[in-house]
């Protein structure tokens, strides 16, 4: 199991539990991770902030190593949670305090778009049954839920 942290000096933590205990298994400097998400040991997701808050972190492990992928994500500030259904269907929500919240962004396995926009709300997190059917969760209590047709 994966979860994702800070440190004391904004560096992200990923780390993992073997069963018995946790252990830190990357450090990404200058990085902030809210949000983690995987289907498998070798395709995991995580999301968060650079260290100063003006750029989303999207970060990709294939099972060896991590690696940070492209955020064609405009003006998205950072992200706060990623869900998917395939390594095709990724979500990832968060605010964008400059030029209007992202509400929801979708990886199609080659690139990242923002799929819906235009609330007011920080969303913290994002779930679903399927790529058709989200939701998405944010302060003051707000509930989005998101369906493609």
């Amino acid at each position: 199991m994966f979860a994702v942290g800070t440190d004391a000096v904004y560096n992200g933590l990923v780390l993992l539990y073997d069963g018995t205990s946790w252990s830190t298994i990357a450090v990404m400097t200058e990085t902030s991770l809210y949000g983690i998400w995987g289907n498998s040991s070798s395709n995991v997701y995580a999301v968060g902030y650079t260290s100063t808050g003006d750029w989303a972190v999207i970060l990709h492990f294939d099972g060896s190593s991590w690696s940070a992928m492209p955020n064609q994500l405009t003006g998205a500030n950072g992200l706060n949670g990623v869900w998917g259904s395939a390594p095709s269907d990724v979500f990832a929500v968060g605010p964008d305090y400059y030029t209007g919240p992202v509400v929801i962004a979708h990886y199609d396995g080659s690139s990242w778009s923002a799929i819906a926009t235009g609330t007011t709300a920080n969303l913290q997190g994002v779930w679903g049954s399927s790529a058709t059917d989200l939701f998405a969760v944010g302060q003051g209590g707000i509930i989005l839920h998101y369906g493609q047709n």
